[in-house]
């Protein structure tokens, strides 16, 4: 595999091939790619995940890494204080870790 997107499809499909095992049908269907598609839309799904990849996406933004294990305090903070990024980007680019790497 090239690279983590490549890595990420072959899991999306190795799931779907699993659970298409499980319920007896087959993973590559019209209806499970359209009941597939709508649950990764949903808005239940949105919400529950927005925030995290928000986050990660920082990580890599403006760190140019992987995240640490202090993402969950970020994403703590995302949702206590109702999706506010600023607080959030404030403290990245207030890092000692960016202000060394970046020079300001």
């Amino acid at each position: 595999m090239r690279n983590r997107r490549d890595q990420r499809r072959y899991i999306v499909i190795l799931i779907l091939a699993i659970a298409g095992l499980i319920t007896g049908t087959t993973p590559f269907t019209p209806l499970s790619e359209q009941v597939f598609a709508q649950e990764i839309e949903s808005q239940e799904v949105y919400n529950k995940y927005y925030n995290t990849a928000f986050v990660v996406m920082q990580y890599f933004g403006y760190l140019r890494r992987d995240p640490d294990i202090l993402y969950l305090d970020w994403i703590k903070t995302m949702n206590d204080n109702g999706r506010d990024y600023r607080v959030m980007i404030n403290g990245f680019i207030n890092s000692t870790e960016y202000r060394q790497r970046f020079g300001s």
